[in-house]
Formats: C-alpha cells, structure tokens, sequence
C-alpha cells in the first residue's frame, strides 16, 4: 500500500467558498504526495502543498485541525491510501505551479478556485467521501 497526504486550502472570502485543485492531465486533485521516510501524514500534507503550488503553512494557509475521510483506491501494488487535511486560506497570495527538479516541468497543468458546489462535477467518484465532507461541513 502506499500512502499520500495533501491539504484542502478552503477560501472563505468572497459571495461562496471556493477550494484549490490542481490537474495534471485530465485528473483533477488537491495537492497531495507520498510520504517520505519517517515523516508523518501532516508533513508530508505541508510539504507537498508547498512544493506543488508555494503556498506556506502558517503564511498563506492554516490548518483547522480538522481531518477528512480517508480515500483507498486502485488495486494489487498500486493500492493507495490518501489523507486530507482541512485548511483555511488566509493571505491573498496565488498559487503557482513550481518546477519539480526530478519532471524538469511543474507535477500539474492548471490550478484554480472552485466552489465548493461544484467540485462534484470535476472529481471522480473515489472522492466522494472527501467532497461529502467537504460540502456539508462549510
């Protein structure tokens, strides 16, 4: 099995909330990455969601505390479990979607703001659990 973390960065300003996405190719996520040796579920949360947009625990995010339901999907070796943790947006600064040093190109395409309402339609159904959370705890 192998296990990912990553970070939903909620933005609570504007006339709806609106998430962060991320794609790569035609697969939408939320910055997320596998974890390292030795490093926990919200470290590796925090450093992928610097390394794949710029944003910064602390400086452009907060964490809630809150944790979202687990995901488990594929099958045999490519069995992943994905944990998410909860954040609120709290600078104005925009992603961007840095160079990975070992792609030579940024791990995604295209970010952007959904709102909450509509995430449903760009995500597949193994998120459904994380969507759920999503849009009945605002």
């Amino acid at each position: 099995m192998k296990y990912s973390a990553g970070i939903l960065i909620v933005d609570h300003y504007g006339p709806e909330k609106t998430i962060l996405c991320l794609r790569a190719y035609s697969n939408w996520d939320f910055p997320k990455g596998q974890l390292n040796k030795e490093e926990s579920n919200v470290e590796a949360a925090i450093r992928e969601t610097l390394e794949e947009t710029g944003l910064q625990d602390g400086v452009d995010y907060i964490l809630t505390g809150a944790t979202v339901p687990s995901i488990v999907y594929g099958t045999g070796q490519n069995r992943k479990t994905a944990t998410y943790f909860l954040a609120a947006r709290i600078s104005n600064k925009q992603p961007f979607l840095p160079i990975n040093p070992d792609l030579g190109k940024p791990e995604h395409d295209e970010w952007k703001w959904v709102p909450l309402a509509e995430i449903g339609f760009l995500y597949p159904a193994r998120f459904k659990p994380v969507i759920n959370f999503l849009q009945t705890n605002k």
